[in-house]
């Protein structure tokens, strides 16, 4: 459960900046407050989560580019040195 201090974090964000929401968002909020506090608190915290969860793979993705980019050096050179297979789900 998400703590008290996070949703009036997230409140506190909200009435801080102005903020253009989608329809959709705007109707998803209007229903939230239609919620008990420990209904809004436990979606908050999914919301929160999924947001902090993004922030991570957008991170690690930032932060593997040159990984990538070996790695993908390395698979079109065993594709033109013919070390690759085409294999179907089949085959594996």
């Amino acid at each position: 459960m998400v703590s008290s201090e996070l949703v009036r974090e997230l409140q506190q964000m909200l009435t801080e900046q102005p903020i253009l929401m989608t329809r959709l968002l705007q109707h998803a909020i209007a229903e939230l407050q239609k919620l008990s506090e420990t209904e809004q608190d436990a979606i908050a915290a999914l919301i929160l989560a999924e947001l902090e969860d993004e922030e991570r793979w957008d991170t690690a993705f930032a932060n593997s580019q040159e990984q990538l980019t070996r790695l993908a050096k390395r698979v079109r050179d065993d594709i033109r040195a013919g070390r690759v297979q085409d294999t179907g789900m089949d085959e594996l």
